[in-house]
């Protein structure tokens, strides 16, 4: 009997009835064509840091000649200008360090971008890359390729590997590279092929009592999240521009501030589980240094930064040159218009004004100014990512936040997301039209209560593979390298909830669930507006309600926010091999996204003795005009990747709808239509609130799968009886429940045979998940006296935050706090 692969890692259970499309519409079987293509592809990715070994393709790179084949390309004035650059070397050697936000090497990524997508068909785009592969640099080539697969019509359904296989370097501890090196040698001499499974933790997880922000490093150097960052950048990258490429990317500029926003909240709320604060606010000396402890293919680490680091001008940028932009964008939004080229104004506030705002900040390829308002985020990273060589005199690598594979893991990143906010969003938030109470409420429509699953989050192993890390002479010699490292993630256990809405009338809606934080480090409640502003969506749906009370039941797993991890590059290859010679069917989903935002990160990891969040669902009319466009498709990470090209985004409203704008009164937030799952709901006491609980190390579950017949499911909670916070013993804690065959399709990659449990790399980890929380809890004198340089200022910094675009409710830290005061 054959097997069957389905790639619909996005589909793990259908939408509310009615919505999800037919399956025979999205799923393909692969004909001979398509695998034969599929596996070329494959191929491209072995080893970017040398040139290709296998024969074909190296007689193709040398037979290949653009500058003959002129004629197939649709736009031969541009391929001559590529040509005529490239022989005058233009282009970056190959050892050469590509880096996306430098000008030149941008521009040079652009060209090659626009040569792989202007090849008329197929076999010209193939020829073009095989010969770029091994004649341009492999930074250059892989952020162009990966681009053009993506948009060109006949390669988009082409599966591309997750970037931390492709170039591991950029996500994996060098100490591990180099062990790789060394294991390599050893089994060469030693004759043995089996694999090798080295061990890996996160950077300063052992010290971070001296370096406090260590302990996030689980979140911040997740090498699933930092990979997502890179897809999105990628796929939106700030050069750009939708009118001469007459593509129309819907509500880009909108999408990125509602990214960011995403990224700040979450990271925030890693903070409050460690009991960390606020996020340091951003100055022109930064109290935190950085360094990353990663090194490029060229044997380069990648560059850190000391405490208290002043910036200076670079070589493209001045400090002076990006106080400008910032001027320039704040005088923007207290006029409340731009000027574009010509001269002629542009208002800020109408329909489109969230959008254009984001465009501005970030994507100077559509800025109708970008010389006058340049690029406010591109600019901030490129000066603070040279603060230690900043005209480049001494030939240092670059930081973490000049490559978006490692931006995320500086703490830097998030001050200035933060900064981005306080300096210029919420200074045009400010002005917008505050909701009132009939703009968010629902006529006819309430939500009579909300039940959840107690949140459990626990640690797991992850394998990556590192092959790509070891060259070799002979494509043969690559059969036999299976490098691994194994390295522990933050994961959860899926969790169910119910959401029971009162109608009287029966209507398509749409659900909106989020999560907010409760209390500050200190126990003390956050001020409405705070808790907004920190909001972390969790998953957007449509779904029908009836006349009288519909109880809509949900699982995490199907959150449109988030997708699993992607399979693996050996396993694909495996499975496309095994189709080719006809052992098993390869379908291809034609609506499947591999690289969307980890599922595994979608609830933060809480405190062992419970963290205490607020669970809010709000249900809003669904608007009739989007009905045929994504939802019934089910597309993964659809609310932070956005719409495919030429797509709407599937919500008409402000993407961060109800959360985008101020309010009158708290009166006006909390409308029937929405419900807030508070202390008030569950009890008086801290302890019987809605809590995220880390289980302990003696509770923690195990990676490996229960069987059928033992397998233990999960039972809701009855309605007359709210689920407690606290963890359950293990005779009553409910377990991951497996879904039919039916009803979902398998895309994870199988587990390995003997893989040990999760408790055996942590045996050296407890300082950062296991006791972090409780050593840093409460301040201890000890910590507090080594970190007193930056922690009390950015206390006091931040007392008045939320800025006064929120108007409603007072700042959360007390007036009569000082300097320096232990709480």
């Amino acid at each position: 009997m054959k097997l069957t692969l389905v790639l619909a890692l996005v589909c793990l259970a259908a939408l509310v009835s009615g919505y999800a499309v037919p399956e025979k519409e999205r799923k393909v079987l692969a004909d001979k064509e398509f695998l034969s293509r599929q596996k070329q592809i494959l191929r491209l990715f072995v080893r970017i840091q040398q040139p290709t070994l296998y024969q074909d393709l190296i007689e193709i790179s040398k037979s290949y000649s653009i500058e003959e084949n002129i004629d197939k390309y649709a736009f031969p004035k541009e391929v001559k200008k590529f040509l005529y650059l490239y022989k005058a070397g233009f282009f970056l050697p190959r050892s050469d360090i590509f880096v996306p936000l430098e000008k030149e090497h941008s521009e040079q990524a652009k060209r090659l971008s626009e040569l792989f997508y202007d090849a008329k068909d197929y076999d010209t785009f193939f020829k073009t890359a095989v010969w770029a592969r091994n004649h341009l640099n492999g930074g250059v080539f892989l952020y162009s390729f990966t681009r053009s697969l993506q948009a060109r019509e006949d390669t988009r359904f082409f599966y591309i590997p997750p970037y931390y296989e492709i170039y591991p370097f950029l996500f994996v501890d060098e100490h591990v590279i180099q062990n790789v090196y060394e294991a390599r040698l050893t089994s060469v001499e030693s004759g043995e092929s089996k694999p090798i499974v080295l061990k890996s933790n996160y950077t300063g997880y052992w010290d971070s009592e001296r370096n406090p922000e260590a302990i996030l490093a689980y979140f911040t150097e997740d090498v699933g999240l930092n990979a997502f960052n890179s897809e999105w950048n990628r796929l939106y990258p700030s050069w750009f521009n939708t009118t001469e490429y007459n593509v129309n990317i819907d509500r880009r500029g909108e999408l990125f501030l509602h990214y960011q926003k995403q990224l700040l909240a979450r990271y925030f709320l890693e903070r409050l589980s460690n009991n960390l604060g606020d996020i340091p606010s951003f100055e022109e000396e930064y109290e935190i240094g950085y360094f990353p402890r990663l090194r490029f293919n060229n044997g380069q680490s990648v560059t850190g930064r000391q405490q208290y680091s002043t910036f200076y001008d670079t070589e493209a940028i001045s400090v002076q040159d990006f106080k400008e932009t910032v001027s320039r964008l704040r005088q923007a939004v207290e006029s409340g218009y731009i000027f574009n080229e010509q001269g002629e104004k542009i208002s800020l506030f109408e329909t489109d004004g969230r959008n254009m705002l984001g465009e501005l900040i970030n994507f100077y390829g559509n800025s109708p100014n970008k010389h006058y308002y340049g690029s406010y985020f591109n600019e901030a990273l490129y000066v603070t990512g040279h603060v230690a060589d900043p005209q480049q005199q001494y030939g240092l690598a670059p930081s973490a936040l000049l490559n978006y594979e490692t931006a995320l893991r500086d703490p830097l990143y998030y001050s200035l997301v933060k900064k981005l906010f306080e300096s210029v969003v919420y200074k045009y938030v400010a002005k917008q039209p505050k909701y009132t109470y009939e703009t968010l409420a629902f006529p006819g429509i309430k939500v009579q209560g909300v039940e959840v699953d107690p949140l459990i989050t626990y640690f797991d192993d992850f394998e990556i593979n590192l092959d790509n890390v070891v060259s070799v002479n002979d494509p043969k010699d690559g059969e036999h390298v299976d490098f691994r490292v194994k390295q522990g993630r933050l994961n959860h256990k899926p969790f169910d909830y119910k959401v029971s809405v009162e109608s009287d009338k029966e209507t398509d809606v749409m659900i909106k669930v989020f999560i907010s934080p409760k209390y500050d480090s200190y126990g003390r409640e956050f001020d409405l507006d705070t808790k907004m502003f920190y909001a972390v969506e969790l998953d957007r749906f449509p779904a029908k309600v009836n006349v009288g009370t519909t109880v809509i039941e949900r699982n995490s797993l199907n959150s449109s926010v988030a997708v699993p991890d992607a399979p693996s590059f050996r396993y694909i290859l495996n499975k496309v091999d095994a189709a080719i010679e006809n052992k098993e069917d390869y379908f291809i989903d034609k609506f499947a996204r591999y690289h969307g935002f980890p599922q595994r990160l979608l609830i933060p990891k809480g405190r062992k003795d419970g963290f205490p969040v607020e669970f809010a669902v709000v249900v809003l009319p669904f608007d009739q005009a989007d009905k045929d466009d994504l939802w019934k498709y089910d597309m993964g990470s659809v609310t932070l990747l956005g719409a495919p090209a030429n797509f709407k985004y599937p919500d008409s409203r402000p993407i961060d709808f109800p959360l985008d704008r101020p309010y009158r009164s708290a009166y006006d937030v909390f409308t029937p239509n929405t419900f807030v799952k508070t202390s008030n709901d569950l009890g008086p006491s801290i302890e019987q609130e809605p809590t995220i609980q880390a289980p302990s190390r003696e509770q923690e579950p195990t990676n490996q799968e229960p069987s059928r017949e033992q397998e233990p499911t999960i039972q809701e909670p009855s309605r007359d009886q709210e689920p407690t916070n606290q963890e359950p013993s293990r005779e009553q804690e409910p377990t991951i429940r497996e879904p039919s065959r039916e009803q979902e399709p398998t895309n994870q990659e199988p587990s390995r045979e003997q893989e040990p449990t999760i408790r055996e790399p942590f045996k050296r980890a407890r300082a950062y998940h296991s006791g972090a929380s409780k050593r840093v809890r409460d301040y201890s004198p000890r910590v507090f006296k080594r970190v007193r340089a930056y922690r009390p200022r950015a206390i006091k910094r931040t007392r008045a935050y939320p800025p006064r675009a929120f108007t409603i409710g007072r700042a959360y830290r007390p007036r009569d706090f000082k300097k320096g005061e232990e709480s």
